[in-house]
Order: structure tokens, then C-alpha cells, then sequence
């Protein structure tokens, strides 16, 4: 799928943050610390699996804080997202903290 993700920093800080990191985590993580970068926020735009997929390997690599909208946050513990955000090669998502 051919969707976007963005990676938004503070170049003061070398934070950043990881907006709808679907696929390729470890490629995108791996262009962030390249570029000295660390990510210390994931952000889902919502809850669809092809924008939220790679938010477990995220999280897991990061340890970032989690942010998305209360209304999309209880439908990424749900199994049918789960099952589609494995079914497009991530692990699931995390629930909100």
C-alpha cells in the first residue's frame, strides 16, 4: 500500500515524532536515527490498520508515548484490527496508555 508516513522533529531536541507508522518500521526507525532522531511519540491520524500496523514494533523499539483520538482508540484492541494489522505485516497496535 502506498500510504505516508511522516516523521516530525524538534531539531533543537532530536526528538521526533512517528506519524501512522504502518510499514517498513525498521527502515523508517533506522532513516530517524540516521538522521539523530529519537522518536519519542507515535501518532495514528485513526485507527485504520494500513496507518496503525507497525505501531507495536514502533512502541517496542521506542518505548515513544502513544497518541490517537479517544473516539479510534478502543477500536485498536478490537480482533478484527488486530487480525488486519497482522495480515498486513505488523504486530497489532498497543492500546492507548
Amino acid at each position: 500500500m502506498a500510504n505516508f508516513c511522516y516523521l516530525v522533529g524538534d531539531e533543537a531536541l532530536k526528538t521526533s515524532a512517528l506519524i501512522d507508522p504502518a510499514f517498513e518500521t525498521d527502515r523508517i526507525l533506522a532513516e530517524a536515527g540516521d538522521l539523530g532522531y529519537r522518536v519519542t511519540h507515535i501518532i495514528n491520524t485513526h485507527e485504520h490498520s494500513d496507518h496503525t500496523a507497525g505501531n507495536g514494533a514502533t512502541k517496542a523499539a521506542t518505548g515513544a508515548q502513544f497518541l490517537i483520538h479517544a473516539v479510534d482508540a478502543n477500536r485498536l484492541a478490537k480482533v478484527v484490527h488486530k487480525t488486519f494489522s497482522r495480515i498486513l505485516g505488523g504486530k497489532g497496535s498497543p492500546a492507548p496508555e
